[in-house]
């Protein structure tokens, strides 16, 4: 699909299936819980109700500046599926205090990730990031997918290896998937946007981008982090739309590269999944 060929691309409150239910300063200026009601047209009545908690860009290293709020907010959560949407990593030291994270992650339907740009880094000589995260706890869905059944119904999870640096492989993640079948996508980054809308794909979590961590009034971020042509600034944080699919890029927990953020919060999120269409 060309540039020229990508569906119109829609932001914020234009994207209509997604609203922020609830909004709370976990610590002021630090750590935002944001509730989010996403209402799906494909969606099995029996996942009507789904409470996903959605966690991403932990960056823990030796520094892990909101790690007692973040350990207090997953431990009180009641949530059906835990999604981790990649980056837990800045360094191998960080294990110790990501296990005290990973720990609160009860979910009857399960706990899974998918890697960043980071864990693939750290975890590059001893050839990738999937038994560090095993040894947490999670299940790592590298472009991979399973059914999630519940109450007579199913809905398949799929999940990609990094689309910021071109290590996903969509098709992979959806085989086994069946003709119609909902699918709810984990993806690192932002980038798989555009192939996500031209398979119809209803659902995107992803993160990544950090909000742009430095955001200006009027202006927004200032970087994204992305690479892929037409995925930029605008896509840092929030709700995105592309032909028939939403995403939300979340503005995750860690910093990188700079160690502060700048009217750009940490943020974890809890997602409700909802059927029918927008209200």
């Amino acid at each position: 699909m060309g540039l020229s060929d990508r569906p119109r691309v829609t932001y914020g409150r234009d994207v209509a299936c997604i609203a922020t239910v609830e909004r709370i300063a976990l610590a002021p200026g630090q750590l935002e819980h944001l509730t989010l009601e996403a209402r799906l047209p494909t969606l099995p009545q029996a996942f009507d109700g789904l409470r996903v908690g959605f966690v991403t860009d932990l960056h823990y290293s030796l520094r892990a500046p909101l790690h007692r709020h973040l350990v207090t907010w997953v431990a009180e959560r009641d949530v059906d599926l835990w999604l981790v949407g990649g980056d837990l990593y800045e360094s191998a030291q960080g294990e110790g205090r990501l296990a005290e994270v990973c720990e609160g992650l009860s979910a009857p339907l399960g706990r899974y990730v998918v890697p960043g740009n980071n864990d693939n880094r750290v975890f590059r000589a001893s050839g990738g990031p999937s038994h560090a995260f095993e040894r947490l706890g999670l299940m790592p869905l590298v472009n991979v997918g399973l059914r999630l059944e519940r109450e007579g119904g199913s809905i398949w999870l799929a999940g990609t290896d990094d689309p910021s640096r071109a290590r996903d492989d969509l098709d992979s993640a959806l085989r086994g998937s069946r003709e119609g079948e909902f699918v709810l996508l984990l993806s690192h980054a932002p980038d798989v946007i555009f192939r996500a809308a031209a398979r119809a794909l209803p659902l995107v979590l992803c993160g990544h981008t950090h909000g742009g961590q430095v955001r200006l009034p009027g202006i927004g971020a200032l970087w994204a982090g992305t690479r892929t042509r037409g995925c930029g600034r605008k896509m840092a944080a929030g709700a995105v739309g592309a032909g028939e699919t939403a995403m939300w890029v979340s503005r995750g927990t860690g910093d990188s590269l700079l160690p502060f953020r700048f009217l750009c919060p940490a943020e974890v999120t809890t997602v409700i999944l909802r059927s029918g269409g927008p209200r």
